[in-house]
């Protein structure tokens, strides 16, 4: 099986791309994220996590509470890499 072609994502995966893109940039304007984030990767990332473990929550390898889980404890994971670093004087 060949998948097509992802350059351009399409329904819910791309909404959900588009609302991370969103939290994303404010918290990289806020310098909560490093100025070197790109945006549409990281959103993009995200997105893909979250829809893989709902795969297997909806596969039925995930309770809801631990497919939950797993999304959160990966996106702190991903986003504490990212995180600004202080700043030393």
């Amino acid at each position: 099986m060949i998948a097509e072609d992802t350059a351009a994502p399409r329904g819910g995966f791309l909404q959900v791309t588009v609302v991370l893109s969103e939290f994303i940039t404010e918290a990289k304007n806020n310098g909560e994220l490093q100025g070197s984030v790109d945006v549409a990767d990281l959103s993009r990332y995200l997105a893909t996590i979250m829809f893989g473990v709902q795969g297997m929550w909806a596969s039925s390898f995930f309770s809801n509470e631990e497919a939950m889980a797993h999304i959160r404890r990966s996106w702190i994971a991903v986003l504490e890499q990212n995180k600004a670093k202080p700043e030393v004087s």
